[in-house]
């Protein structure tokens, strides 16, 4: 199977539906427990596919949503790359008459019908395997000393008794106030 996708569909509010639009007799059988795989193509970057792994423990639908903060995360995370694929697990199907509007989607105006999902991304090691992509490191601030003397601790040698006698030393030296100097 295989969907075409904009910019537009990246970044909507509301989420990604899969597939909305086809008929239920067009989905691949998928029995409890089991998976099925979707192609979707990226209509801005023509080689780039994006290739779903959907599993579920219920019955299928003749539609799958992505929760509007998952597809948002997944939207923003830019160490993806073509042949990567996004494995998406229902967790949970919700189908409850007593839930209000605002918390699923209405099935036959009968109830709320909701899921929950979980996402993680996959990519193929040396081996073939499908490993799970490590989420990004964040680069750590480098922190610059704002006075010349915040330096001095780094390059003399740890518990020391010269520390003292060198702060002192430098500090009244004329050689160090014209380093410093503003002109």
């Amino acid at each position: 199977m295989e969907m075409v996708l904009t910019r537009a569909d990246l970044e909507a509010t509301e989420g990604l539906w899969l597939p909305a639009e086809w008929p239920e007799e067009n989905l691949p059988p998928c029995p409890n427990g089991a998976k099925v795989e979707f192609n979707l193509k990226d209509g801005v970057v023509p080689d780039l596919r994006w290739r779903f792994v959907m599993r579920w423990r219920t019955s299928p639908e003749p539609y799958y949503r992505f929760l509007k903060t998952a597809w948002k995360d997944f939207v923003k995370k830019k160490q993806l790359r073509v042949g990567d694929k996004i494995v998406i697990e229902v967790v949970e199907t919700i189908i409850d008459l007593n839930l209000s509007l605002s918390s699923g989607v209405v099935v036959d105006g009968k109830g709320v019908f909701g899921r929950e999902y979980t996402i993680k991304e996959q990519r193929r090691d040396a081996n073939s395997q499908w490993v799970d992509i490590p989420p990004p490191q964040k680069r750590q601030k480098r922190v610059w000393p704002c006075h010349p003397l915040h330096a001095l601790p780094a390059i003399l040698p740890k518990n020391t008794l010269l520390d003292p006698f060198l702060f002192f030393f430098f500090s009244f030296s004329p050689f160090f106030w014209g380093l410093i100097r503003v002109p």
